[in-house]
């Protein structure tokens, strides 16, 4: 017998083991954590994250307003700065991305003596600037910084303007005026970063955008170099205060109390759950059997998920009522087909000799009509004859499905077969305007089978997929050794399995075509079980259906009878 993976023993056990691990461990990481908070390399670490973080916002933004500088200073416009007294066409452009890049307090263009040729703010035509003057490098942005008289400072980044006619030649310079509140926005304190003082300064110690550190410092961490140009290079100072240090040893109490609360609490939940997935299962399986005992359908049982006893007997008793369900239904169909036996027989005797003497009464008529040249009675007569071989053809299949005839077992082609069939059914398939495809994998193994039975079978399924498609439809066969057999798969492109068909699709009188009698499908299903096989059907993955016909090889059969 087969030990459950985890018993109900195991899984109290184990809750009480979780329950004191988890306070334990969770005590041991509060005192860790909270211990190594304080320790002056996290706060450093810390304040280097923020500073880090600060130092990519302002490098990447620089080197956006960088990139646009540079794309403005290489427009086809700026050629009218060469005709140094024409600025209207330039500054009413300057003007307009001031306007559309609120970014921006002022741009402005100057030649290369320094004197400003055109720019957004009209006052500042004609003024000569000499940091202007000084013409840098192509695709170089020069970032600097400039006091006013009010002592703010103001960041301006430089451009060099190349001259589109001569190459390495530059024709001024493009400077833009960055508004302070955007470095303000970059250091501004954020939630993530709340109580940690950020400054960023130029080369010189100037504070551009932030705030000095409070006097009481824990801790002090200054950035790498910001290399901005030819000038010199930026920095960004982060500290903390002591503050912040002590606040988490007075969290730390409070949390203690409460993660104490909370682990009692859910210690209750946990039991509660733990009782109601144990007593669950049992109710629902009780319940389940009284239905089933006093009305007598076999209905599913409630899927579980547990692994312990309560979960082994209701997969049991599941695969208990899945049996007795498929044995009622082997019953049920056996006494159908014993019925249908029967109703054959008497069929077979009744109704095949009348249906003789008609059809040779309508081929007399036949010849005589011809004879006296009545075409339409001729026509009568052949409808007759077509009609009565329609019924003696039910007969037989009616005969085929309730008594089938001795399997004769000999090594079979499978692919032979399956282009006998395809070959006998070709111009059917023309008429109807579908395709039928064959795919064999080499070697397909020798069955041992009734060659006729097997290819009765392939042509009752070749026949329903050509009929299931409409024009310019397709039907493909593929053979390939599987499992110990051999395997043929019919898929179609018709209009596939109605649902309401998928679970009696191969009982007798199972039909959804005009004109069927639902039997070719029966009769596949008893020649394969003849043999010792299985098909299946199913939905294609791209609409119509598929049928999987599966017979053992010699082998397989051998196995399956010392079985």
């Amino acid at each position: 017998m087969i030990r459950p993976t985890r018993s109900i023993r195991s899984k109290l056990l184990a809750f009480v083991g979780a329950l004191i691990a988890c306070s334990t461990l969770a005590s041991a990481l509060l005192v860790y954590n909270y211990s190594r908070d304080l320790l002056e390399p996290r706060l450093t670490a810390q304040l280097a994250d923020t500073v880090a973080y600060f130092k990519a916002d302002i490098e990447g933004s620089l080197r956006v307003h960088g990139q646009n500088l540079n794309t403005w200073a290489r427009l086809g416009l700026m050629r009218e700065l060469v005709v140094t007294d024409i600025d209207k066409t330039v500054s009413a452009f300057l003007l307009q991305l001031q306007t559309d890049y609120d970014s921006y307090a002022e741009i402005s263009a100057y030649g290369r003596d320094g004197v400003c040729i055109a720019s957004s703010s009209p006052a500042r035509i004609g003024i000569r600037d000499p940091r202007a003057a000084v013409i840098g490098t192509a695709n170089h942005i020069d970032v600097e910084t400039v006091s006013a008289d009010d002592g703010t400072l103001s960041v301006v980044l430089a451009a060099t303007i190349p001259d589109p006619d001569q190459e390495r030649t530059q024709i001024g310079s493009l400077r833009a005026v960055l508004h302070p509140r955007v470095f303000a926005s970059f250091v501004a304190p954020r939630s993530e970063h709340r109580g940690i003082s950020v400054r960023l300064a130029d080369g010189g110690g100037h504070t551009i955008a932030g705030r000095l550190a409070p006097p009481d410092v824990a801790a002090f961490v200054e950035s790498a170099a910001i290399e901005l140009g030819s000038g010199p290079a930026w920095r960004i100072t982060a500290a903390m205060p002591r503050e912040m240090v002590a606040a988490p040893i007075r969290a730390l109490r409070n949390r203690v109390f409460a993660i104490g609360a909370a682990v009692t609490l859910l210690g209750l939940v946990l039991a509660a759950l733990l009782s109601a997935s144990l007593t669950r299962p049992i109710n629902e399986l009780t319940l389940t059997t009284s239905r089933i005992a006093s009305t007598g359908v076999l209905e599913a049982i409630p899927a579980t998920l547990s692994t312990d006893e309560v979960g082994d007997l209701t997969r049991s008793f599941q695969t208990m009522v899945d049996n007795l369900s498929a044995a009622r239904e082997k019953l049920v169909q056996s006494a159908k087909l014993a019925l249908l036996g029967e109703m054959s027989a008497g069929l077979a005797h009744e109704v095949r000799t009348p249906l003789g003497i008609v059809r040779n009464a309508a081929q007399l008529l036949q010849r005589r009509m011809q004879r006296s040249g009545d075409k339409e009675g001729v026509e009568f007569a052949g409808f007759i004859c077509e009609e009565t071989d329609r019924l003696n053809a039910v007969v037989t299949d009616m005969l085929d499905v309730a008594r089938p005839a001795a399997t004769e077992k000999s090594p079979t082609d499978t692919i032979a077969v399956v282009e006998r069939a395809a070959a006998f059914l070709e111009s059917h398939a023309e008429t109807a305007g579908v395709r039928v495809l064959t795919q064999a994998e080499s070697p397909v193994a020798e069955i041992i089978a009734d060659g006729n039975q097997v290819y009765q079978a392939v042509l009752n399924l070749l026949l329903n997929a050509i009929q299931a498609c409409r024009r310019d439809g397709v039907v493909t066969v593929r053979i390939r050794n599987h499992q110990d057999g051999v395997e043929v798969q019919i898929r179609d492109t018709g209009c596939g399995i109605p649902e309401e068909l998928c679970d009696h699709l191969f009982a007798p009188f199972t039909t959804r075509r005009d004109g069927g009698i639902g039997l070719g499908l029966a009769i596949v299903a008893r020649i394969v079980e003849a043999h010792s096989g299985t098909v299946t059907a199913a939905a294609g993955d791209h609409g119509g259906s598929v049928f999987t016909m599966w017979l053992p090889t010699g082998k397989a059969s051998e196995h399956g009878a010392a079985k």
